[in-house]
Formats: structure tokens, sequence, C-alpha cells
């Protein structure tokens, strides 16, 4: 698993952000209990690692990591906003407001790590760090903004501002459902494939995806199970054939 296959996922979530959404079937606060707990258990590693971490290296593969799983977390914690307009769940709300607070304090308890112990050593290094920041930023709000018909999901955009322009133009147009495989493609080449994460990091991972994309409705596969687009394929094949299932324990 690796950077790429992260921001696929999260492509993928707010290209289905509808069927989710305005799905007749609520998610059951069970299903999103086991996000939360995923996610926690993701958090917890990652703060184990930034107490650990030896070089400048490891700081940046880590705050990397973070960044770039934040876009899958902060358009799935969109789409539930959606969701639970529809179909109120105030414990399943706080449960998903939890899971997006531990990922925003990692974040930031990591970069400002990094810039308090390495601003005057690695001031190249932490510049190209934060030209992915900016990145993950912009394609973030991209995807939020594809939801932003529905107000509440730019509560998730980094810039509200640059989130409703970015839709408007996709909104407007009938054929906007045809960008979607050029904007999956433009996305996921913008970030790498290598290095990959660690077997470990990848199961933790694997869970917290596992756990939105179980949420996908019916009208997301064909009628013999497989799922009606390739990205989609890809991404279910590679979490559930592919990568091995996160320990159990807090």
């Amino acid at each position: 698993m690796n950077q790429r296959d992260l921001v696929e996922a999260a492509a993928i979530i707010a290209r289905y952000a509808d069927l989710i959404g305005h799905s007749d079937h609520p998610l059951e606060t069970e299903s999103v209990e086991e996000y939360w707990v995923a996610s926690r258990r993701r958090w917890r590693s990652w703060t184990h690692r930034q107490i650990t971490s030896e070089s400048f290296a490891d700081s940046v593969q880590l705050a990397e990591e973070i960044m770039v799983a934040e876009m899958a977390t902060r358009v799935w914690t969109g789409v539930y906003y959606i969701h639970i307009l529809h179909h109120p769940n105030p414990d399943g709300l706080r449960m998903v407001r939890q899971a997006l607070k531990w990922h925003v304090d990692a974040r930031q308890s990591v970069l400002q790590d990094m810039i308090d112990t390495y601003n005057r050593t690695e001031l190249n290094g932490l510049l190209r760090l934060d030209r992915v920041r900016r990145r993950v930023e912009r394609w973030t709000d991209f995807l939020i903004g594809t939801m932003s018909k529905h107000g509440v999901a730019l509560n998730l955009a980094f810039d509200p501002d640059r989130c409703r322009n970015n839709s408007a133009s996709l909104q407007d147009t009938p054929t906007a459902d045809a960008v979607w495989p050029l904007t999956i493609a433009g996305l996921t080449r913008s970030f790498p494939t290598s290095p990959r994460f660690s077997d470990e990091a990848a199961r933790f991972h694997s869970a917290v995806l596992k756990s939105q994309l179980m949420a996908f409705p019916s009208g997301a596969f064909r009628n013999d199970g497989r799922p009606l687009s390739a990205p989609l394929n890809r991404v279910v094949q590679k979490l559930f054939d592919r990568v091995p299932i996160a320990p159990e324990g807090d």
C-alpha cells in the first residue's frame, strides 16, 4: 500500500457520495463504531511512531502518510454529514467527528515537532513537505467540492471558497459523470507509489478504508457483486484480497 492507494480511495468515496448519503438504509451505529475503532488504532500507531522517530527521513515519511490519509478522512466525514441529514444518528456523528479530530491532531503535532526540531538544519526538506501539504489540501477541496451542493460538506474543506469555485463547473456540466475517470487519473498521478508503507502501517490504513467501503450501498456494485467502476474494483481487491486484516485489540 502507498500514497496513491489512499488518494484513489478518497476519490472513489467522493464519486459515490450521493449513493451513500442518500441511501434508503441508515448506517448502523455498529458499522460507524468499526470505523472509530480502526481510526483510534491508527492514531495511536502514529503517536508511537512520532515519539520513536530517530531521523528527519522517518518524520517526513510519517508526516506525508498522515497528510495524504487525511484526504479520505475528510471526504468520508463529509459523506457521513450528508448521510445523517436523512438518517440522524448523534452517536455516529460523535464518533466520526472524534476520528477526524484524532487525524487533525496527529498532523498538527507531527508538523509542529518537525518545525521545532529541524527548522535550522532541514529547511529544504520542510519546504518540500509544505508542497505536499498544499497539494493534499487542493485535491481534498476539489473532491469535497463535488459534494458541495450539500452545504454541510463544506465544513470539511480546507478552503471553503476554493471548494465552491472548484465545484461550480462540475455541477453545471451535464457530462460531469464522464469527468470522474480523468479526475481519478489526475489525482492518482499526483502522488507517488513509493515508498510503500510498512506492513504494520498498511494494516492500519486497510482497516480504516475497509470500514469506509463497507458503507457502500448495492448501487455501487454489479449483480454478481463486482464493483461498477474499475478504480473501485482495484481498491476492493487490494483491501480485501491482498492486505492482512489489522490485529485485534486496542
